[in-house]
């Protein structure tokens, strides 16, 4: 898949959305793409008002200070590849396809299978997290990866992290 395929078949997935939930779709693509999230730290911002500046703040502090953080955050302001982010550069066109890809292979087998296809939401914070792992795999000084509760969207209401080996899932509503 190319850029512009990667992102249509990511819109596409919306015809999907509106299923159960919960964590079913999410545990299992991402366990097909080998749990890239387990290997990741994290600093998960929520709350009504203020995540992006929060956010900022603390992104701007760290990367100054030395260390390679990521973010992931929506909505996005410049560029939708923005959601996506690791000491200052924004995955790239040929890696957000290249991720896509490797995703929608997961989906096909999980399809067959007769699982349930994921949502938009559940696809973008698979190529996140694939990124990020990629992305802190060859990087020195590893920081945190800031996660924004907005990127969990109206539909999709849960999401879990590993903290110290333990599962912690997070409702919004």
């Amino acid at each position: 898949m190319d850029y512009q395929q990667s992102r249509a078949y990511v819109k596409d997935a919306d015809r999907y959305a509106g299923g159960a939930l919960d964590l079913t779709n999410i545990k299992e693509l991402m366990k097909r793409l080998g749990n890239p999230q387990d290997q990741l730290k994290y600093v998960h911002v929520a709350g009504t008002n203020g995540k992006g500046s929060v956010i900022a703040y603390l992104y701007t502090t760290l990367s100054e200070a030395g260390y390679r953080v990521g973010r992931y955050i929506s909505p996005s302001v410049y560029s939708y590849r923005e959601k996506m982010e690791v000491a200052g550069s924004a995955v790239s066109r040929e890696q957000f396809a290249g991720y896509v890809t490797r995703v929608a292979a997961a989906i096909k087998e999980m399809i067959t299978e007769g699982l349930a296809h994921p949502t938009p939401f559940e696809i973008e914070t698979a190529v996140a997290f694939l990124f990020f792992a990629e992305i802190d795999a060859i990087g020195e000084n590893r920081g945190y990866t800031f996660c924004d509760s907005a990127t969990f969207g109206s539909k999709e209401r849960f999401y879990t992290l590993k903290i110290d080996n333990k599962d912690v899932t997070w409702y919004n509503k």
